[in-house]
């Protein structure tokens, strides 16, 4: 197999653009990062990084439980992966996302099911995702494209006439709001990407957070204790088929740094989101999506 055109990630995807416009990189990197990853070369690995970043990213969120990843995609992999759905059921998705998205759902035998994008918008809504619904259907994942959160309050209410689960992908959406909530904290499971071109980007790494103790205690026992139990006198028992989805400290380290300086990097990008958008809307035939106040 040539492996000349693999697709390319982080600033390998960006550096031979060509242009004006502002890319992501170099990234501004939080001023502890160096801090932090010192703390844990000189503790010789046995500061854990992972649980002071999920701590300080629980609480930012005001939510109980996150659990960390190396990726976005591999986040949303652990999500999938403790829902325990059966083979065939069926998982909504909005058409406009990322393969990382619906991977993890794919790979645990779950069928997508593509609502349509609301009028005038990248988003999907209650009324598109509504005529999708069957009686296969476990749960509906929206996505907050390009920071834009989808109108949450009519999905949850439809979500629960049908007994679903609601997840928000809001790896482009970390620190968004919709009528006060975060991104994330709406639904039963929100997903965030710390990819390098993210808002919040890192070096890679991404998470999931819930205030569900089942789902947060699944996630933990199958992907990051990859399925074991310690049994005395023997070891680590396997009781079911595990996997090994944990952030490396390191990660956590520049995650942390980043997470500090959040605020500032939203408010960059909202500001530059809206005066290409301001420039863009005075070229006739182009009509951009609406930024609600």
């Amino acid at each position: 197999m040539n492996t000349n055109n693999n697709a390319k990630f982080g600033f390998a995807a960006y550096k031979d653009l060509k242009g004006k416009l502002p890319t992501p990189f170099p990234r501004n990197i939080g001023p502890n990062a160096m801090k932090y990853l010192q703390e844990i070369i000189d503790g010789g690995l046995t500061v854990d990084m992972v649980g002071r970043f999920e701590k300080e990213f629980c609480k930012a969120m005001g939510v109980k439980y996150c659990i960390s990843a190396p990726g976005c995609s591999n986040a949303i992999l652990a999500l999938a992966e403790a829902l325990n759905f059966n083979p065939g059921d069926e998982v909504i998705f909005s058409p406009v996302t990322d393969y990382g998205t619906i991977m993890g759902f794919i790979k645990n035998n779950c069928i997508p099911v593509f609502a349509d994008t609301a009028p005038n918008s990248i988003n999907v809504s209650a009324e598109t995702i509504e005529p999708c619904i069957t009686d296969r259907t476990r749960a509906i994942v929206v996505v907050h494209k390009m920071g834009l959160m989808c109108d949450m309050d009519p999905i949850m209410e439809l979500a629960k006439k049908h007994g679903l689960l609601v997840i928000e992908d809001a790896c482009q959406a970390v620190a968004s709001k919709y009528k006060g909530r975060f991104a994330g904290t709406i639904g039963d499971a929100g997903a965030f990407s710390f990819d390098g071109e993210k808002t919040m980007g890192s070096d890679i790494g991404g998470c999931f957070i819930t205030d569900n103790d089942t789902i947060a205690g699944y996630a933990k026992f199958r992907c990051q204790s990859r399925g074991a139990e310690m049994k005395e006198g023997f070891g680590r028992l396997h009781t079911v088929p595990g996997s090994a989805i944990r952030m490396p400290n390191c990660t956590a380290a520049i995650n942390l740094a980043q997470l500090e300086i959040l605020p500032d990097n939203v408010a960059k990008r909202d500001k530059a989101a809206r005066l290409i958008t301001e420039k863009l809307n005075t070229i006739p035939g182009i009509y951009c999506e609406k930024i609600p106040e």
